[in-house]
């Protein structure tokens, strides 16, 4: 059997490393080699480890930071095969090795594997598990850019992927830095799909201590991945980007920090693939899906944009046509009977050349639907009866169906 070096980064880690070092000793794969690199711990981590040198490869530094020490852990290694795991992490699969090694052994075109994860709390209580090949089944250079899930713990890599590839040691999100730089070089990523790996959610971690200063080392990392030269033209820097941001203000509304998301608000306006007015008109559509899906109100979305689009009520409509919609789509069968009422109704309140702009956003959202969610003969029909309530010209409608058949590259709608 192939032998895998896994690697622990360690730094006052005297609370949970040795649980750590037990799920990787009671792995079923025969030929491990764990090496612990102690970044200058001043509590008693290299006590607690005392009972446990004969198994591990123990190597102390001065605090140098966790990039310098994975890259310390590589220089150390004998293994053919490398995995990495943070001292206060831990795997939940006892075969999560050996699997792995069988699955790059039978697919000689991979370069590395990605699993799931879960998330726990402190004491190691479930929280919640994360399947990226749901969002995102085929592991394609694109599709990472596009969804970018990394969960370094869970992975195995060849050997081979760190001969003139490194952890970056001048960025923090130094795992996606790596990634974005191995799939770039032409290594090939599959998935191992299944949940392997626990994430432990420390209060007091650097991640979770300050949201806005991680989300704003995230983003000027993206940056930079997205300056690289090897960035191939299929994949468009701004619309990335702006998922990016998307997500991020997302993130931050969720923990309740939205007194510092004008920064990332203002980034939006210069990292888009749309005019200013379509991106933060976007931006509340694909938010309010967000929060829905995460069981969070979206009514303060309105206000929060009310700086960028100076038209309230505007907004507060645009804001309930999207959350009518999750309401129906989620709990009415699939039914777009009821959207369509609360839409043709609420037009009645605007002045003509408001009703004219707003049918007009309306009827787009519901070709959206229709090439998003392939509701077919019945979108279509939906769609030409809105148009006629709310008196939309016929000319319009045909030539923004077409518009959007061509954009979206899907022609049922056409029929």
């Amino acid at each position: 059997m192939s032998k895998v070096s896994v690697i622990i980064p360690a730094y006052n880690a005297e609370k949970y490393i040795t649980y750590a070092i037990k799920t990787v000793i009671n792995q079923t794969h025969p030929d491990i080699e764990i090496i612990v690199i102690d970044d200058g711990s001043t509590d008693d981590t290299a006590e607690v480890l005392k009972p446990y040198m004969d198994r591990i490869i123990y190597h102390y530094q001065n605090n140098q930071g966790v990039t310098y020490t994975r890259n310390t852990g590589i220089d150390l290694a004998t293994g053919e095969y490398i995995a990495f795991l943070d001292h206060d992490d831990y795997y939940l699969d006892a075969n999560k090795t050996a699997e792995q090694v069988l699955l790059l052994e039978s697919h000689p075109d991979w370069d590395g594997i990605h699993a799931g994860w879960q998330i726990v709390s402190e004491a190691g209580e479930y929280k919640s598990q994360i399947k990226p090949w749901e969002q995102m089944p085929e592991f394609t250079t694109k599709a990472w850019f596009k969804y970018s899930p990394v969960f370094l713990q869970t992975m195995l890599f060849r050997r081979t992927c760190f001969d003139t590839i490194r952890f970056s040691t001048h960025q923090t999100s130094e795992d996606t830095f790596l990634i974005a730089q191995l799939l770039l070089a032409g290594y090939q990523i599959g998935w191992h799909r299944k949940v392997t790996t626990a994430y432990r959610f420390v209060p007091i971690s650097k991640t979770n201590k300050n949201p806005y200063d991680h989300l704003k080392n995230s983003l000027s990392v993206w940056k930079k991945i997205l300056e690289l030269p090897e960035l191939p033209k299929n994949i468009d820097p701004k619309s990335i980007l702006y998922s990016k941001l998307l997500w991020m203000v997302f993130t931050l509304i969720k923990q309740g920090a939205t007194d510092q998301l004008s920064e990332f608000l203002d980034e939006m306006a210069f990292n888009t693939p749309y005019h200013k007015d379509k991106t933060y008109y976007d931006a509340i559509a694909q938010l309010t899906k967000l929060l829905y899906i995460h069981e969070q109100q979206s009514h303060q979305l309105p206000e929060m944009f009310s700086a960028y689009i100076p038209q309230p009520d505007l907004l507060n409509w645009w804001h309930k046509v999207w959350w009518w919609y999750h309401i129906n789509y989620h709990t009415m069968d699939n039914s777009l009977e009821d959207y369509h009422s609360h839409i043709v109704q609420s037009l009645a309140d605007f002045s003509r050349q408001e009703h004219i702009t707003l049918s007009q956003k309306s009827l787009h959202i519901m070709i959206w639907i229709g090439l998003g969610y392939g509701e077919g003969w019945s979108t279509i029909t939906m769609i030409r009866r809105f148009a006629k309530d709310a008196k939309i010209n016929p000319i319009w409608l045909y030539s923004a169906i077409l518009y959007m058949s061509i954009r979206y590259r899907n022609w049922w709608i056409l029929r």
